[in-house]
């Protein structure tokens, strides 16, 4: 349905395309403001950025084709061309500087670590996380079985190869009620994603 008066086209169940940002967006539901260049989506919003090779899943997405911004204000799914998973509370993406802001984000990565980050932005351009706040559960298999290990701290930067942690406090221990037997604390702390070591 289109508003003549308002420049606004309601549409439902279907696919919208970007051509020159390289996006394709499904939704359930579609209002775009052609005056303010404003797209609304909402129920099963799927965008796909073939270019960057980047999957975001929602209930509610907006673009803003003036600015170039992909926001969501809601629980959202961001899949990377690295094979990470990060869930979000809300997230702001520049289409055109290729940065991912972040907020309270939970992140699984391609070797199965799991992080909680209170704010993060990645970059797409070199594949690199900054945040802070960090939290990070090992893959036990990344240490041997039998351990639990775990390293949280201040700040994190983070590529494909390797993590450095600001103000880091490491250790393998299980987790119980009580502190953990023993733990590594450190200004910095790198993780060695290839050789899985941890180097302070």
């Amino acid at each position: 349905r289109y508003n003549n008066e308002l420049s606004i086209l309601i549409a439902f169940n279907g696919i919208a395309y970007s051509p020159d940002d390289n996006l394709e967006i499904n939704a359930d539901n579609f209002i775009y403001n052609n005056k303010e260049y404003l797209l609304e989506t909402k129920g099963n919003v799927v965008i796909k950025d073939i270019k960057n090779n980047i999957l975001i899943e929602s209930q509610s997405i907006f673009f803003d084709n003036k600015n170039k911004i992909v926001s969501s204000k809601v629980d959202s799914v961001i899949k990377d061309n690295l094979g990470n998973i990060f869930l979000t509370k809300n997230f702001k993406y520049n289409v055109n500087t290729k940065i991912i802001k972040i907020d309270g984000s939970k992140l699984t990565d391609n070797q199965q670590n799991k992080y909680e980050i209170s704010k993060a932005f990645l970059d797409l351009n070199s594949n690199k996380l900054i945040g802070k706040d960090i939290s990070i559960n090992f893959n036990d298999k990344s240490f041997g079985a039998g351990n639990n290990p775990r390293l949280k701290g201040n700040s994190i930067s983070t590529n494909s190869e390797n993590t450095k942690i600001t103000k880091g406090i490491f250790t393998t221990c299980k987790k119980t009620d009580d502190c953990p037997p023993w733990q590594l604390s450190a200004e910095e702390i790198k993780h060695d994603k290839k050789n899985k070591t941890i180097n302070y």
